[in-house]
Formats: C-alpha cells, structure tokens, sequence
C-alpha cells in the first residue's frame, strides 16, 4: 500500500489549521510554525502518530 495524499483538519485553542501529505511536496501544515520555521510541527507529529497507529492496526 502506498499513501498518495492525505489530508487532515487540526482545531485547538489557537484555531484550526490544515496537514497535507502528497508523494510530490510531503508533509506540509498551514500553521504559522511551519510557514516560518519549515519544519515538522506539532501537527505534522500527530499525524504521523494517528497514521502510524491505522496502518499497524491492520497488521
């Protein structure tokens, strides 16, 4: 199996912000950490986690 694009909404105390993943660009949030910082956030990271956590699953 191979993941093509995923795409997650994230809401919390501060708003809500939009995960990306395409096989082309990766991993992207539309939060203002990764926008300035260009690097995995906090929301990338649970993404990550929840998608880890699905795919194991089925194993």
């Amino acid at each position: 199996m191979e993941l093509v694009f995923a795409q997650f909404k994230a809401s919390g105390s501060t708003g809500s912000n939009t995960v990306n993943y395409d096989d082309v660009d990766g991993w992207w949030c539309s939060c203002e950490d990764f926008h300035y910082r260009k690097h995995e956030c906090k929301h990338i990271r649970e993404c990550k986690k929840i998608l880890r956590g699905l795919f194991y699953e089925e194993c």
